[in-house]
Order: structure tokens, then sequence, then C-alpha cells
């Protein structure tokens, strides 16, 4: 005699984790303090993953610390002991960087006498700053020098004259406190 039973097999509740972040706008290079919430403490955890992998040295971990330099989506991925998962994810930008170049400078007025490359704190120095003449030779160069400090920059001289007024060309090479590296170029007008 062949009997059957019946059993009722419900469906777990579902799982939903959030991040929370330290901040999710930040500076380049600035550290971002990460966390999962909403897994329930009764609940073992059997694994957790974090994307992109190449952020973390670390997978299994409720909390990670990440230093970025491009803005990035994170996910965080947590599987329970029977397989089941809940996914969270949280968009991390990164602040784009005021730099600041003078268009004028004027030799003869203090506050204009000089053209450097001024920002926030996260340029960490310039690695050099190159002004052109009007036909492409190289009249000043200065490496590796802080940032929003004018007597490091251009004085408007070449060979221990002013230059003619006119329109000048510059290039430099700038190092964020992240170490990654910009180049920018632009044009600076000399006036007297």
């Amino acid at each position: 005699m062949r009997t059957s039973t019946f059993v009722l097999v419900t469906e777990p509740d579902p799982i939903d984790i959030y991040l929370v972040a330290s901040d999710t706008v930040v500076p380049s290079g600035t550290p971002i303090h990460l966390e999962i919430k909403g897994w329930p403490d009764s609940l073992p955890i059997g694994q957790i993953q974090w994307r992109p992998p190449a952020l973390f040295d670390t997978q299994q971990r409720i909390e990670q610390s990440v230093s970025l330099s491009e803005s990035v989506t994170i996910a965080a991925i947590v599987t329970d002991l029977k397989g089941c998962n809940s996914t969270a994810l949280m968009e991390l930008e990164i602040e784009k960087v005021k730099i600041y170049t003078p268009n004028v400078l004027k030799p003869s007025v203090a506050e204009e006498a000089y053209f450097t490359i001024f920002s926030e704190n996260s340029l960490d120095r310039i690695k050099y700053l190159r002004v052109f003449s009007r036909n492409g030779s190289m009249i000043f160069e200065q490496s590796n020098f802080p940032v929003n400090n004018p007597a490091d920059g251009w004085d408007g001289k070449w060979q221990g004259s002013l230059v003619p007024p006119g329109v000048y060309s510059w290039t430099a090479m700038i190092e964020f406190a992240d170490g990654h590296i910009e180049q920018q170029q632009g044009s600076i007008t000399v006036i007297r």
C-alpha cells in the first residue's frame, strides 16, 4: 500500500542587506569605510564577496576600507549557509579636483607677478611646469615643487629680462595625493 504525506515547504524570509559608507563623495585617495548592514545576527554567513574584487585585499569581511582614484559602483554579496544570497550596491564618487591657473601675468603688480598652479589639498606637487615662447622655445622650467606657492612659479622673465607682452603656452605634470599623475596645459597672457 502506498501512502503519501503532504509537506508544506515555505520560502525563507528574504534577507535584505545594505551598505553604509563613511562618505560617498570624497577627494581622490581619501579612505572610505564600508560596512554591510541588515544581515540578522542569528543567521550564519557562509560567504561574503565584494566587487570589484581588485579593490579589496580580503573578501570575507563585513567591514572594508578602500581608497579610490576614480568613481565606482561597489557591490557586496552575502550568502548564507543554505546558499541564499542578498546583494547591496553603492555608488562612490571622487570629487573633481578644482585646479586654477591664472590666465594673466602682470609683472608690475605683486599679486599678479607670478604664474603657477593653485588647487585644493588633493594635489601633492607639481612634477614640472614649463612655459614656452610664441615660437615654441622653452623659456621657463621648474620641477618638483608644491602647489599654491607663487614664488616657485614663472615670474615673466627669460634669461633675467621680462618677456615682451603676449600669449605664452604652458604645460605641467601634476601629482595627486593618491599618486596618480595628470598633464595640464594652457596659455598665459603677459601684460604690462
